[in-house]
């Protein structure tokens, strides 16, 4: 498989509308962790136990959702990328490169709630905006395995 935002859509859709922060960053997080359930380096899937300490971190991360959403959001993606343990997500890693997109992600976020909030967007319509832009910001990372000829080298996960 591969990540894509129609995935995320889907997952950020059927989140139900929160009062409490902390149920909501639950199930962000877990929105997140399905959609990166599909993600590949290379020829190879994720090892599905990988994405639990990266959603555990996106969770610790994220607070502060309800006051400052694009930013904590940024902070609970950036995160779940740092937590995720490479040899155990795809064996044979060596490291994992997040992507470089994630330094813009804040910005796209705050562009797209400022647009969704102030055009009175419907939810499902404002839920695929996001995703667009959380998963345009996914673009780039790199699982590094065995340079070749030996291994398989830098591998771009998808």
């Amino acid at each position: 498989m591969t990540l894509l935002a129609a995935t995320l859509g889907d997952e950020l859709k059927a989140l139900d509308l929160y009062d409490q922060e902390a149920p909501s960053l639950a199930d962000w997080a877990g929105a997140f962790s399905t959609y990166f359930e599909d993600a590949q380096a290379g020829p190879a899937p994720i090892v599905p136990v990988a994405i639990e300490p990266a959603e555990a971190a996106f969770i610790g991360a994220g607070t502060g959702l309800s006051m400052a959403a694009a930013a904590a959001l940024t902070a609970a993606i950036t995160a779940f990328w740092g937590a995720l343990p490479f040899a155990v997500a795809w064996p044979g890693s060596l490291s994992i490169t997040p992507p470089v997109g994630l330094g813009t992600l804040q910005a796209g976020l705050e562009a797209v709630f400022l647009a969704n909030t102030s055009g009175s967007v419907d939810k499902d319509p404002s839920m695929d905006a996001i995703a667009a832009v959380i998963h345009g910001a996914q673009s780039g990372g790199i699982a590094v395995y065995t340079p070749i000829p030996g291994g398989i080298g830098p591998q771009t996960i998808t």
